[in-house]
């Protein structure tokens, strides 16, 4: 998250609930054009826990894969930490827990194996399974034959008692609003999420 730089708002303003007062991105390094060969030719981008299943998956990605690695990001700054890191942490204590930005419990799609590991990435995949998933079938019109087999494998391979669906967070957890306009950035199928303009005009961000 050293790519975001916010101003937290104060608590005293006016009684606003508005959490930032400034908002800006700091790094672009990697930017391209959807048109450019990079897209073309599907290469990798991205640290893998920020990375969209179908990027993940080395298919096509494109602008969708934004807004899943921007719902990461949400997740991350705003969710309630009971949820997802299963800690029992003062306020104060997880925001040095999210600054420690490759500390433990940092991400909830952290695998438990180390970067080079070879289910490093299949472990991510199967977490996207736990809280976002399943992957649905229209993945049949994205993925081939083996890419299709290795998603069956990866659900089949989590027993019902692990996974923890996102939609059920409680208000305790999470605060309603944060929940659903999540929900709408991790669509597992990126045909499926809302463009960039579209995002921009959801009425979340007026609490932000």
């Amino acid at each position: 998250m050293g790519n975001v730089l916010v101003n937290y708002a104060p608590h005293s303003q006016g009684g606003s609930k508005q959490r930032f007062s400034d908002v800006q991105l700091a790094d672009l390094e990697s930017t391209v054009l959807v048109t450019s060969q990079f897209c073309k030719n599907r290469d990798e981008i991205g640290t893998p826990i920020w990375r969209s299943p179908e990027a993940q998956l080395g298919l096509q990605w494109g602008p969708p894969t934004d807004i899943w690695s921007f719902g990461t990001m949400v997740i991350i700054i705003h969710t309630g930490h009971v949820y997802f890191c299963e800690m029992n942490l003062s306020n104060h204590e997880f925001s040095k827990v999210i600054s420690m930005i490759w500390g433990e419990n940092f991400c909830i799609f952290k695998p438990k194996v180390p970067r080079g590991h070879d289910e490093y990435e299949l472990d991510i995949l199967a977490k996207y399974n736990i809280y976002f998933g399943p992957f649905p079938p229209s993945y049949g019109d994205l993925a081939d034959e083996e890419t299709l087999g290795v998603l069956s494998l990866i659900m089949n391979d989590v027993p019902p008692e692990k996974l923890r669906p996102f939609s059920l967070a409680s208000q305790k957890e999470i605060s309603k609003q944060d929940k659903e306009f999540i929900l709408k950035l991790m669509k597992l199928d990126p045909r499926d999420r809302p463009t960039a303009k579209e995002l921009i005009e959801d009425e979340w961000f007026n609490q932000i």
